[in-house]
This record gives structure tokens, sequence and C-alpha cells, in this order.
């Protein structure tokens, strides 16, 4: 990919992620959830329910798919793999942006 590839593609993510810098004040649970739902059937139609995996022994085999929970508490929210975000924070912030913004969090 050149230069002007990479740019072109950039500034599309950064016209997509409309709430990156620009998150409501109060956000609609009902929204976030109708989002982080759709991530999920992008997810399953994409790559479907399971991932390949080698094992010890070399093989190959397939394995359901993990998911990981994202939970929304009254003081933060919880990725899983990750400590609890506190609302207002700058990983918190980034998290309910991207998923407004339809990306999977980082």
């Amino acid at each position: 990919m050149n230069i002007a590839e990479l740019q072109k593609e950039t500034d599309i993510c950064n016209e997509k992620a409309r709430f990156r810098n620009n998150l409501p004040k109060e956000v609609d649970i009902h929204t976030l959830g109708n989002r982080v739902h759709e991530l999920n059937n992008i997810i399953l139609k994409e790559m479907g329910e399971n991932d390949i995996v080698v094992g010890k022994d070399g093989i190959r085999r397939f394995e359901k798919r993990k998911p990981r929970k994202i939970i929304f508490y009254k003081d933060g929210v919880f990725l899983e793999g990750f400590v609890l975000f506190k609302y207002g924070s700058r990983q918190a912030t980034t998290l309910i942006a991207d998923i407004y913004d339809g990306f999977f969090p980082k």
C-alpha cells in the first residue's frame, strides 16, 4: 500500500469516527446495545462462529470463538481482559466512541 492509499484509508476511518471527539454527555444505552449487536453480526458474517487454533501437537482444529464481555456499570465500563474504565476516563470514552462509530473496541 502506498502513502496515498494509506492516507485515503485513514481519511475514510476519520470520517466515519463521528463520535471519537464528540461523544454525547449522556450515552443512550439502547443505541449502544444496538451497535454492539451490529458488531456481533459483522463478526459472525465475516468470520463465522469458530477460530482455527493450533494445538500443542501442531494439529489445527476449530474452536468456538469466545465472546469478549462488555459490561456497563454505574461508575464505569468493563471490557473483558482489561480493568474497569471509569466513565470520563480516556479509555472509557474511546471504548464507547468506538462502539458508537461502529468500530470494534481496541
